[in-house]
Formats: C-alpha cells, structure tokens, sequence
C-alpha cells in the first residue's frame, strides 16, 4: 500500500476549502429555509473559525514537513513539499474569502 501522505499534503488546503465552501453555504440555506436567524450567525461563525484553524494546523504541519527534509530528498517529493505548503495558504485564503461574507452579511435576504 503507498503512503497516502503526498496526496493529503497537496490537496489538504483545497479540500479544507471546499469543505468550508459546502458547510457554510449549505447551513445557510438551510438555516434560511427552516428559520434558524437568531442562532445562525453563531454556527456559521464556528463552522468558519474551526476550518480556519483546521487550515493553520495543516499549514504548520506542511511547514514542519517541509524543513524536515533533508537536502538530498528526491526532487519530486521537495516539489510536493513545496506545493502543498504554498496550496495550504491558497486554502487558507480561499476559506477567508468564502466565509466573510456569510458572517459580515446580513443572512436570509
């Protein structure tokens, strides 16, 4: 069996994105439809705050992996090493800018 490690590592960030993206806007409108407005804006700011630090954590993760390298690792697996760092701050980002609307925005409009 392979080590799944590489994958998870370059497409962690993404897919941490995504799942920000989905919960997010699946809980607000459903929130909107079954009238959830008065506790609404809490859950969708703790759905938000828990993917964002869920992004810190692996970022730091993929930093650590990173540095530990040593200098005569393969150069593919330094690429993957590379890329899933700079992939986990594109998630990061990505759930920054999904998730500020949702809490700055008036919800059910």
């Amino acid at each position: 069996m392979s080590d799944p490690g590489p994958f998870l590592r370059i497409s962690g960030g993404l897919l941490l994105w995504a799942s920000a993206f989905v919960w997010l806007y699946a809980l607000l409108s459903i929130g909107c439809a079954v009238s959830w407005q008065r506790a609404l804006p809490a859950v969708l700011a703790v759905i938000w705050i828990l993917h964002l630090v869920a992004g810190v954590l692996l970022h730091v993760n993929s930093c650590r992996h990173l540095k530990a390298l040593p200098l005569e690792t393969p150069e593919p697996r330094r690429f993957v090493a590379h890329a899933s760092v700079w992939l986990m701050a594109a998630g990061w980002v990505g759930i920054l800018f999904v998730g500020w609307p949702v809490l700055l925005l008036e919800p059910c409009r």
